[in-house]
């Protein structure tokens, strides 16, 4: 990782290897820190946004928002989530997005204390939405129907 990602977002240290050798070699596939480093990389160039961003206006995105982001996702990436779409929204918050068939599932970091869970499965009806501040197993609970 190169210095200038490491001091905006500074190593963890939690990794889910994943690992298979092939013809008796070597050959190491780390999943886990490839995703995080993959997320990293996708917040570290939001947070280079300017103001309007979107020519509507937006602010820059918030650094409660991409810190708030950063932290669950990298839980959730070390834990074998799959990785997710992020992008920004209109009001400086980060989306974090799944899509599987009729599954959706997005994750709106509102601020350090606050994620909007909204979830649909479409093929049985299913709709969730909550407010959750610090208890992150709603998520969980979600991402293993993926």
């Amino acid at each position: 990782m190169s210095a200038a990602l490491n001091d905006v977002f500074p190593d963890t240290g939690t990794t889910r290897v994943n690992s298979w050798a092939t013809g008796g070699g070597n050959l190491l596939f780390n999943h886990g820190q490839f995703a995080i480093e993959s997320l990293r990389n996708s917040l570290l160039e939001l947070a280079r946004l300017p103001s309007n961003w979107d020519s509507y206006g937006a602010p820059r995105i918030s650094v409660d928002a991409i810190d708030a982001a950063l932290n669950t996702l990298t839980d959730l990436l070390a834990a074998g989530a799959p990785s997710p779409y992020i992008v920004p929204t209109p009001n400086g918050g980060i989306q974090a997005e799944w899509h599987s068939g009729s599954k959706s599932l997005e994750l709106d970091f509102v601020s350090p204390v606050q994620i909007e869970l909204y979830f649909e499965d479409e093929s049985i009806g299913d709709v969730d939405e909550e407010t959750l501040h610090f208890d992150l197993a709603p998520i969980y609970q979600r991402l293993a129907e993926f």
